[in-house]
C-alpha cells in the first residue's frame, strides 16, 4: 500500500501527482495506444519511442516539498542495481560545474555502468548560454516544433481572415454566427485579468485578450466566461503558446493570434466602435492540420534553451533537438 500525506496531495510511491513524470515516460516507451487524442484533436494511433520497453520509475520530486538531491542520487544508484540500460531525466541541474557537482559525477558513474544518459537542457529560452546539463558524457536535449496544429480562423465583420490556432472543441458553438467584439479600456481588463470584466460590458460578446504568462491563460478563460463573454481572441507575441501550453481547454470558442495582427484587429475595432454597426466576428476551427504554414518547422522552439556551451564552448550543447511542441502524450491519472 502507498502512503499517502495528510492533505491528499503526495504520495509515498512513484505514483505521479503532477502528469510531468507520467508525460516523460510514454514519450520515451509508452504502449501503442490506437484512437489516441486529446479532446478530440491529433487523433490516431499514438506510442512511445520504444514502445516494448519496460519502465522503471523514481521519483525524485514532490509536489509542496520540491526536490533533494540525495533522492536523485539514490535513484541513479538503485537504477544500477535494477540493471536499467537508459536512464532519461526531464530535470536541469541549475550548477553547471561540469566535473564537480553531484549531477555530474552521478552521470559519470551511470556511464560508467553503462547506462545511457539523457537529459534536459532546459526551458530559459531563447537568450544564449541558457542550456544547463553541459557535462560531455550525457546527452543533452532541446525542442523544436513540428508542423501540426490546432488550427481556426478569426473572421472579421469586414471580411479580413486572420489565421490562429485553437483548442476550443466544438464548431458548431459558433455557427457562423457574428458578434459584437470589445477591447478592454485598461491594462487589466485588455489583459482579462481576474476581476477586470464587467458582464454589463462583455456579456454577449467576443473578448480581446492580450497575452499574459501562459499559467495564467486558464484565469483569462473563466474571467471572461463568467462575465457572459461568447468567444475569446488572444493576441500574443510568442505565436501559439499561450493556450496551447496552459493545459486549458477553454469552455468559450477561442482563438489566439500573431502579435504581428494586432494592428489589424484593434484599428477594426476603433474604425467601427462609434457607428451603428459595431465590429463583429466570428472564429471558424479547423482543428488538427498537418503542414501547417503558420510556423515554420522544424524550429527551436521559443522556450527551449540555447547554446553556446558556457563552461566548454568547443563541446557543442545541448546534443540533439526533438519535437517538443504540441506533442500528444500520456496523461496521470
Amino acid at each position: 500500500m502507498e502512503g499517502v500525506d495528510q492533505n491528499g496531495t503526495e504520495t509515498r510511491s512513484p505514483s505521479d501527482t503532477n502528469g510531468h513524470g507520467t508525460h516523460c515516460a510514454g514519450t520515451a516507451a509508452g504502449s501503442s495506444v490506437n484512437k489516441a487524442g486529446s479532446h478530440d484533436y491529433a487523433v490516431g494511433e499514438a506510442k512511445g519511442m520504444a514502445g516494448r520497453a519496460r519502465i522503471a520509475s523514481y521519483k525524485i520530486y514532490w509536489g509542496e516539498l520540491g526536490g533533494d538531491l540525495s533522492d536523485l542520487l539514490a535513484a541513479g544508484n538503485q537504477a544500477v542495481e535494477d540493471g536499467v540500460d537508459v536512464m532519461s531525466m526531464s530535470v536541469a541541474d541549475g550548477g553547471n560545474k561540469e566535473l564537480r557537482d553531484a549531477f555530474a559525477q552521478l552521470t559519470f558513474g551511470l556511464m560508467q555502468q553503462g547506462i545511457f544518459v539523457s537529459m534536459s537542457g532546459g526551458n530559459e529560452g531563447p537568450g544564449p548560454k541558457t542550456c544547463e546539463n553541459l557535462t560531455p558524457w550525457i546527452m543533452t536535449v532541446g525542442a523544436s516544433t513540428m508542423d501540426r496544429e490546432l488550427r481556426a480562423d478569426l473572421v472579421l465583420g469586414d471580411g479580413q481572415v486572420i489565421p490562429g490556432t485553437s483548442p476550443f472543441l466544438d464548431n458548431a458553438e459558433m455557427n457562423d454566427s457574428y458578434s459584437e467584439i470589445i477591447y478592454g479600456d485598461n491594462s487589466d481588463s485588455q489583459s482579462c485579468l481576474e476581476g477586470s470584466l464587467s458582464s454589463g460590458e462583455v456579456s454577449g460578446k467576443i473578448v480581446v485578450c492580450d497575452c499574459t504568462d501562459s499559467d495564467k491563460a486558464g484565469y483569462q478563460v473563466i474571467e471572461v466566461e463568467s462575465a457572459g463573454g461568447v468567444g475569446m481572441i488572444v493576441i500574443c507575441n510568442k505565436p501559439a503558446k499561450q493556450l496551447r501550453t496552459s493545459d486549458v481547454f477553454p469552455s468559450v470558442p477561442a482563438v489566439e493570434v500573431s502579435d504581428t495582427h494586432r494592428s489589424k484587429i484593434l484599428d477594426y475595432i476603433k474604425r467601427n466602435r462609434v457607428k451603428v454597426e459595431k465590429p463583429t466576428a466570428t472564429i471558424n476551427l479547423l482543428g488538427t492540420v498537418i503542414g501547417s504554414s503558420l510556423f515554420p518547422a522544424p524550429k527551436v522552439a521559443e522556450f527551449s534553451s540555447r547554446g553556446p556551451n558556457k563552461i566548454t564552448p568547443e563541446i557543442l550543447k545541448p546534443d540533439i533537438i526533438a519535437p517538443g511542441v504540441n506533442i500528444l502524450a500520456a496523461k496521470a491519472g
